[in-house]
């Protein structure tokens, strides 16, 4: 329950937060606030923390419970304003009449202006006069950019109706101890092979990952600046499952890994599948594997890498792929033992503090792993239970970043293994 102190403390917070926007809007005077200023975001984010939980603390329950019952509507409009492409049937800049938008989306006039009245209330498009609708900066930065589209129609589509047979999958977990995802149970196939069957899903997926990493590029550059990369140079860190190689290519753009005096950091990308389209590159190069299978020798490699990997995994999957790296990690002669690192969401444990807004993204990406693939994000007791299962030298020496995604750094500790 809440106590009338925190009540008292998160108004204030609130209060100190929307003055220190408003002195950082003052910087740069304009209609619209300055979204690109990294101290707007930041305090941006700490106040939308803030006054969720003062809303959640001060709203009766009765009113709580009312909104909930009617909230999936609102994915509904998104679902609508994405499949039948209102976000371009207005100009950016411009406004549309209505006719003009239901003869662009193929919509009748009636559905595409509830949708779009329902999407207003949001701060997404704005109604300016009578049956004529508008940007907000929020649908611009939707309109804009196609892969941003397609990583919002993910899922609002084909992931809003897998997560409506959830229910149903558990319960042929339960009853019929059959381990089906709720992707499945929707769909009938699981999600790789529904996008084999698909190939315009697929492509839009595809698309979609581009926006989704688009959005959360914070985390490559937390990525980057959190860990000590230098500590590699003359040497290869292999990303393990590592797809296009762009957090590869991204990293090996790092300046500190350049030196006139050393050596920089070579990267090799590995993945089951290789588009002939992608290049290698001076300090990127690309290779085939399947990380279910023993880890190939690289002489010079100095680190390994799983980047969103594992979370894609039931534990004993996991634990195979770890499995599948310990030869590899074991020390080559007088050469130091090579370092695994996992760049994964860290769920906190139970009482550990944590940011709301990174916490909520974090259980949020855990049910989205639970509908899709039956697979989960962990805390750092659950990782260290998985490499102990894969081999009991592999141990957690610490956890770097600050944001959703972390750095998990493991070492593959001297003595026998009891495996």
């Amino acid at each position: 329950m809440a106590a009338k102190s925190q009540v008292v403390e998160l108004a204030n917070q609130v209060g100190t937060l929307v003055a220190g926007l408003l002195e950082e809007w003052d910087k740069r005077p304009s209609e619209q606030p300055p979204f690109d200023s990294t101290v707007w975001s930041e305090l941006a984010t700490q106040l939308q923390s803030a006054t969720e939980l003062l809303t959640s603390l001060t709203t009766p329950p009765a009113s709580f419970v009312r909104t909930l019952q009617l909230r999936h509507y609102d994915l509904v409009a998104y679902q609508i304003a994405l499949e039948f492409d209102l976000f371009t049937a207005i100009p950016i800049g411009l406004t549309a009449t209505l006719p003009a938008i239901a003869n662009h989306s193929g919509l009748d006039c009636g559905r595409a202006g509830r949708t779009l009245r329902l999407l207003a209330l949001h701060g997404v498009f704005r109604e300016t006069e009578e049956d004529t609708f508008g940007h907000t900066p929020q649908s611009t930065l939707i309109a804009q950019d196609e892969s941003i589209r397609s990583a919002l129609a993910i899922q609002m589509c084909e992931m809003y109706q897998a997560a409506s047979s959830t229910a149903d999958a558990i319960q042929s977990v339960v009853k019929e101890n059959k381990d089906i995802s709720p992707f499945a149970a929707r769909f009938g196939v699981p999600i790789y092979d529904y996008y084999q069957k698909h190939p315009e899903k697929a492509d839009r997926f595809s698309l979609g990952m581009k926006g989704a990493m688009e959005l959360d590029k914070d985390s490559l550059v937390d990525l980057q600046n959190s860990y000590p990369w230098a500590q590699f140079q003359g040497g290869t860190v292999v990303d393990v499952g590592g797809g296009t190689g762009h957090v590869s290519r991204f990293l090996a753009k790092t300046d500190k890994l350049h030196s006139q005096d050393l050596p920089s950091v070579s990267f090799a990308v590995q993945d089951i599948l290789v588009p002939q389209t992608l290049e290698n590159t001076t300090n990127v190069k690309f290779h085939q594997h399947d990380f279910f299978q023993p880890q190939p020798s690289t002489p010079d490699a100095k680190a390994f890498l799983l980047r969103h990997v594992l979370h894609n995994y039931e534990d004993k999957d996991c634990i195979r792929i770890l499995s599948a790296l310990v030869p590899a990690l074991e020390a080559q002669g007088e050469t130091a033992s090579p370092v695994l690192l996992i760049n994964e969401g860290v769920v906190p444990e139970f009482g550990e503090l944590s940011a709301r807004d990174l916490h909520l993204t974090l259980r949020r990406g855990d049910l989205c792993m639970m509908v899709t693939l039956s697979a989960q994000e962990r805390t750092r007791n659950q990782f260290q239970s998985l490499l102990s299962a894969a081999d009991p030298r592999l141990q957690i020496r610490g956890v770097y970043g600050s944001g959703v995604t972390r750095l998990i750094e493991v070492h593959l500790n001297s003595g026998a293994s009891t495996a």
